[in-house]
């Protein structure tokens, strides 16, 4: 498809994307810049999806070294050597000497690095960074600490409108509440604390999806909130495509749980306000939006999450408009999104 459908895009490039493997985020990347008229080689940025792995990749990185240096160098071995773009999405299982062979090899390419963890959670970071001709970062407060770097939020994928009938029996029920998401961190114990405080005629879908066996029966064994969830509320496959869908369309607000480490907004949080839903969010940092409006955006107290029986009453009251992004929002779109960072 030709990008000149893209009244603001650019010229068209060859790109090695080098991404996590991390549901169909990656899937959505790659095929909107082939959208986009680009030629797309993916790489995934860790060498294997074993949890052994990314243990190893987070707390003994030293030792896998010479591993990852062998992987990546077999796999850039098969791109031509005169790509455009380096474009790296977190870039986990990098290291800098990976890198700076990235660099030899792909000699005309301009590297850039979307960072959608914080330093906090991902310090190794810091080691490739250098590198890059340009950083982004979804994580504000890093942002604001590297004033050469652009704040980037998360993107959202525009969904078509389909007032279809869906089978799904999800479709027929209304959710004053929805959380969809993985476990993480103080998660489980939030969700527990707020199903106990909601009003009993109220609906809470809760999915929760374990990203590994290891850590489910962990919890299992010794996280007393797990007690709390029925057996189809945890999954160790992640609710993907219609399912959610069907629950997002019959939802009031969705409920968006940020890792205490970060300060960046989730894919789910930014998709939520794109789609006009209301947010219910332990995340304060988005009263520094420029879309903050207490209307449609609740906060919570992570350690004493109380939600307001009236915010979750109805999509919007009856004196109020329907929530309508803006621009800041809309910009977002995936679409744009790119087109932003390959200017």
């Amino acid at each position: 498809m030709s990008p000149s459908i893209y009244p603001n895009s650019t010229r068209v490039r060859s790109i090695l994307l080098i991404s996590p493997d991390f549901f169909n985020y990656h899937i959505l990347v790659r095929d909107e810049l082939i959208r986009q008229g680009h030629t797309v080689y993916y790489v995934c940025d860790r060498p294997s999806k074993k949890a052994i792995v990314k243990i190893l990749i987070r707390k003994f990185r030293f030792l896998l070294a010479p591993y990852l240096r062998r992987y990546y160098e077999r796999v850039f071995n098969e791109i031509p050597n005169n790509i455009d773009e380096v474009f790296i999405i977190k870039g986990e299982g990098l290291t800098k000497d990976v890198v700076r062979g990235m660099q030899k090899r792909f000699q005309k390419a301009r590297f850039q690095i979307y960072l959608w963890d914080s330093l906090r959670n991902h310090p190794t970071a810091m080691s490739i960074v250098p590198f890059m001709d340009r950083v982004f970062s979804f994580d504000i407060e890093d942002s604001k600490s590297h004033p050469e770097w652009h704040y980037m939020p998360n993107y959202y994928v525009e969904k078509p409108h389909n007032n279809k009938k869906n089978d799904d029996s999800l479709t027929s029920k209304n959710w004053n509440l929805t959380f969809i998401g993985t476990c993480h961190s103080d998660r489980l114990k939030i969700l527990a604390k707020i199903s106990r405080t909601l009003p009993s005629e109220f609906s809470f879908y809760r999915f929760v999806f374990f990203q590994s066996p290891l850590l489910y029966y962990f919890r299992k064994i010794f996280d007393p909130a797990f007690r709390t969830f029925r057996v189809e509320e945890l999954s160790l496959k992640p609710q993907l495509g219609n399912s959610t869908e069907s629950v997002i369309r019959s939802t009031i607000a969705i409920l968006d749980i940020h890792h205490p480490r970060q300060s960046g907004f989730s894919h789910r949080a930014v998709e939520a306000l794109a789609s006009g839903l209301k947010l219910v969010t332990t995340n304060h940092y988005i009263r520094q939006t420029s879309y903050y409006d207490k209307r449609f955006i609740y906060i919570i107290d992570r350690d004493n999450p109380q939600i307001d029986p009236e915010f979750l009453r109805e999509r919007a009251a009856p004196d109020q408009a329907e929530f309508v992004p803006n621009e800041s929002i809309q910009a977002l779109e995936l679409k744009r999104w790119i087109q932003t960072i390959f200017t």
